[in-house]
């Protein structure tokens, strides 16, 4: 992950961004039984979140959530009595936490990281499968959850990072200011010597 892009003033576009390069990754790769969309909240504006709907029944299949700051801090608790109902109701969830900032949200038995992404499936709660990592890990490729009759659809998170990166010129802006939260000693070394390249072009 790229941490510059949590600063106050990337991460909005950054997050509209990369929701946007989402969709258009689920679109490439699902099934023409589903239709995806936006999703979007009356009460926390300007909450955004993807969805994927079986295209014939107009059934809600799963949720996509990318975690905000504000999620994770001002709007928490709306945003957690979202995500119980969610639980409670026959959509499959995915939620995706690539903010180092804010207190993780809670899951049961989840190892401390940087960053993880979660995917609760239906016919499994109230397991749920967690994939932490940090700051110089790979970003792992999620499978999605469809219907039961359906395979679930693997996407690659680090594919649409990079999409957003390349497409948005963001080498020109989100290196002005040292990342937020700060990075520790040993992790600004390696951003370090991975921006002198970056910072040429």
């Amino acid at each position: 992950m790229n941490p510059y892009f949590e600063q106050p003033g990337e991460w909005h576009h950054f997050h509209f961004c990369f929701l946007v390069k989402l969709s258009f990754a689920f679109s490439a790769s699902i099934a023409e039984d589903y239709d995806v969309d936006f999703g979007h909240s009356e009460s926390v504006p300007p909450h955004r979140w993807l969805t994927i709907e079986h295209r014939r029944t107009k059934k809600l299949t799963t949720i996509v959530e990318v975690l905000t700051p504000a999620l994770k801090g001002k709007d928490r608790g709306a945003y957690l009595d979202k995500r119980e109902a969610i639980f409670s109701s026959d959509a499959h969830f995915v939620e995706i936490d690539l903010l180092r900032g804010g207190e993780p949200m809670p899951f049961e038995g989840c190892p401390k990281s940087d960053y993880r992404i979660a995917v609760s499936r239906v016919m499994q709660r109230p397991n749920v499968e967690i994939w932490p990592f940090d700051l110089r890990d790979p970003i792992p490729i999620i499978p999605v959850p469809l219907k039961t009759s359906d395979p679930e659809m693997p996407i690659n998170l680090k594919a649409v990072l990079e999409s957003v990166y390349d497409g948005g010129r963001s080498e020109l802006t989100i290196y002005d200011d040292p990342p937020e939260p700060p990075l520790s000693k040993s992790h600004a070394a390696w951003a370090k010597k991975l921006l002198a390249p970056a910072k040429k072009r």
